[in-house]
């Protein structure tokens, strides 16, 4: 009974985590369902973390307690779990997030059966301010469905990016055989978006997928210098086109798509482009020479002619501002959406969508 393999693997990296890991390890160790295994990465933390994490790893045998050669960031250390996993089933953790009690023995219902290749799950977007307390929670679901052919799997991936939920690894259940067989490993050279990037690959292997109504990842954002997620980065365009093309690319051709992915796909389009804008200007970088090479590449040209459909009175506007030639206009509304992001970054979250 030692050596029976588990079914879950849950691979959680860890770098510079002393304050949250071992409430996000507790989080896996409390779960009802019990067959699992957990590999903490230590991907050489400068602080104290890899001597919490051993002695988390003494209290439990299902930890496997690793550590990278040297630094070298979340996609690397995934890779490096890769190596070490037994499980069937595989999903991923945050080292500052935390699980509900129940979250692996809801996922253990979905693909207790070996029939799904993929589960996706909803969340808690949970905000901390600058002082690590907790300032506003959003609850961001799925409906509960199947999706078994190609087409509607692939309309499924853009929706669920509209929430977003496609791009993230740790609300989703991946069959183990598909990573291994095929081979697949996080691009290291993406500092971000490297998630949603294994998340394309792995979906062009997915026959089945299930969506779940159950939310019970809780995904903390924190506002302060140290996530990526809130730094000035200069690849965020670039890296964010990728996505799109990546989605474009997805389907056996353009004119394959129908109208209301077509529209999901440049509404996230539109979502990036003033994104992008708006960094670089509250960096106060130049953005006339930027928006001038949007508006001449191949996505703006596709844009322009998007028939969109099914969206509401502020998307027409921000896409009829985005469209036209009038810069002031268009840098008006950026200036104001900067505003609001960098002065209340709660109001932001909550209306961004």
């Amino acid at each position: 009974m030692e050596n029976q393999e588990p079914f879950f693997s849950i691979i959680m990296p860890v770098y510079n985590a002393e304050k949250y890991v071992e409430a996000t390890v507790e989080s896996v160790l409390q779960q009802s369902y019990t067959d699992f295994e957990l590999l903490l990465v230590d991907d050489c933390s400068a602080d104290s973390s890899y001597s919490v994490c051993q002695e988390l790893a003494k209290k439990d045998g299902r930890i496997k307690l690793l550590r990278t050669p040297q630094n070298g960031g979340a996609a690397v250390a995934r890779n490096f779990a890769f190596q070490h996993i037994q499980g069937k089933y595989l999903t991923f953790i945050d080292s500052d997030d935390i699980i509900e009690p129940n979250l692996l023995s809801v996922a253990y219902s979905y693909v207790k059966d070996d029939q799904a290749d993929c589960v996706k799950f909803g969340c808690f977007e949970e905000y901390f301010n600058a002082d690590g307390e907790k300032a506003y929670s959003k609850k961001c679901c799925l409906t509960e469905q199947v999706y078994d052919n190609s087409d509607t799997i692939r309309q499924q991936m853009v929706r669920m990016e509209l929430i977003p939920l496609f791009g993230y690894l740790w609300n989703t259940i991946y069959r183990a055989s598909i990573i291994l067989d095929k081979g697949l490993l996080f691009n290291d050279q993406y500092r971000v978006n490297e998630d949603f990037d294994f998340n394309i690959r792995y979906f062009k292997y997915v026959q089945r997928l299930q969506c779940s109504a159950y939310c019970g990842y809780h995904y903390a954002k924190r506002l302060n210098n140290l996530s990526l997620s809130t730094k000035n980065n200069d690849e965020y365009y670039d890296l964010h086109m990728m996505k799109i093309r990546e989605f474009l690319q997805s389907f056996p051709s353009i004119e394959s798509i129908d109208a209301q992915t077509m529209s999901n796909i440049f509404w996230l389009y539109t979502r990036f482009v003033y994104s992008a804008v708006q960094r670089k200007a509250a960096n106060n970088e130049p953005v006339d020479a930027f928006i001038k090479d949007i508006r001449h590449s191949k996505l703006f040209t596709i844009y322009q002619s998007v028939h969109f459909v099914g969206i509401s009175a502020k998307q027409k506007i921000m896409i009829s501002i985005l469209r036209s030639k009038h810069e002031a206009l268009f840098l008006g509304l950026v200036h104001g959406i900067s505003f609001v992001r960098i002065h209340c970054p709660f109001i932001f979250a909550a209306l961004k969508r």
